[in-house]
């Protein structure tokens, strides 16, 4: 046999293999972006507006088809999708229509929830700041805060274990601040007007713990915040609200129908305009919609409110205002991995989080 029929028929077989491993990594990474696309997706806490219910570096599994996978927004670079694709009025933000598959779990009061921030709105949604919040508030209902707790269509719902507000520690001395941050775990803490005089972001059952030590003179609940110089999103009315006192705040379903008058457009101003992007303009009496006199509206979303477990020490729909539905990317339900960056080298895995459940049950 020539010399130069063996070498061709080696080449041909290792250009074969070649392209069966291509083939195969291709394949995965479709899988693989595939899976992360609509069924689950792991997201990382960088943040503490949900302490103590989550930690900085705890790694969490989202899942995406409960609630029904989002269609992607962006196909092609965002550039491209700006020739073809608009489904935004004011201000100009391009992105592809919002749709997304039939889920097989409706959100609950309760549940921890991925979403995109909706700010600022001259970003595409889905290149907004990701975030995790509770779910306090769906489409329809009635929202208030009292004294920091949360209370759906008059009733006061069921308080998260981790929940906690901001409380001046006053102890003996400064020795025994640094001795009760140990002995309590706490890494996070803001002197005030003293070194023994502390301001601490704690649950319930801390705060009785800390009362009741001999070396803690008094522990006090801070008082609520109210952001100054702020456009507020929900009216005049919002003027005497403040993070532990808020509402009562209805929240917009999809198909509701609302009279159009300058109440209304006190109280939904912000969503029309931002969320449902329409533009509204009052002359006189006289409501105009994208240049038409309306009469009246029907919403196109459904609207949802969320909030952080820290009460005190996070952004979340007092801020934001309340959350449309295309901003929902799905359930976060296991803590999958929990990282502590500070730690020592030994000490960095904290075993006990691991594939633990954070979610109400179903």
């Amino acid at each position: 046999m020539p010399k130069s029929a063996g070498r061709k028929k080696k080449s041909k077989l290792l250009s074969s293999t070649f392209l069966d491993w291509v083939k195969a990594f291709v394949i995965a990474l479709l899988v693989l972006v595939l899976f992360r696309v609509f069924i689950f997706d792991l997201k990382s806490v960088s943040h503490n507006g949900m302490e103590a219910t989550l930690l900085r570096g705890d790694i969490m599994l989202v899942n995406k088809y409960n609630y029904g996978s989002r269609m992607p927004m962006r196909i092609l670079p965002q550039s491209w999708v700006n020739l073809f694709f608009s489904t935004d009025t004011l201000p100009p933000v391009r992105h592809l229509p919002y749709w997304r598959f039939p889920g097989n779990r409706p959100p609950q009061h309760g549940d921890l929830v991925m979403i995109n921030v909706p700010a600022p709105h001259s970003r595409a949604i889905d290149q907004r700041t990701l975030a995790i919040r509770r779910l306090g508030g769906l489409p329809g209902d009635s929202i208030e805060l009292r004294n920091g707790l949360v209370y759906v269509n008059g009733m006061q719902a069921d308080q998260p274990e981790g929940l906690q507000w901001n409380y001046l520690i006053e102890a003996r001395s400064e020795e025994v601040i640094e001795q009760l941050l140990d002995e309590f775990n706490i890494s996070e803490a803001r002197r005030v007007r003293g070194r023994s005089r502390l301001v601490i972001s704690l649950p319930e059952y801390l705060v009785d713990s800390l009362g009741q030590h001999p070396d803690v003179r008094r522990i006090i609940r801070s008082e609520a915040s109210r952001e100054e110089g702020f456009a507020s999103p929900f009216g005049e009315d919002a003027s005497l609200w403040d993070s532990d006192n808020f509402g009562p705040l209805f929240l917009p379903y999809k198909g509701m129908v609302i009279s159009l008058d300058s109440t209304s457009i006190d109280a939904f101003g912000y969503l029309l305009t931002y969320h449902e992007r329409i533009k509204l303009q009052l002359q006189g009496q006289t409501v105009l919609i994208n240049g038409k006199p309306a009469t009246e509206y029907r919403f196109r979303n459904n609207y949802f409110f969320f909030l952080g477990d820290n009460r005190h020490n996070t952004s979340d729909s007092r801020l934001w205002g309340a959350v449309p539905e295309n901003h929902v990317i799905g359930r976060a339900s296991l803590i999958f991995l929990s990282i502590d960056r500070d730690a020592s080298l030994f000490n960095k895995f904290r075993w006990q989080r691991f594939f633990r459940s954070v979610n109400v049950p179903d």
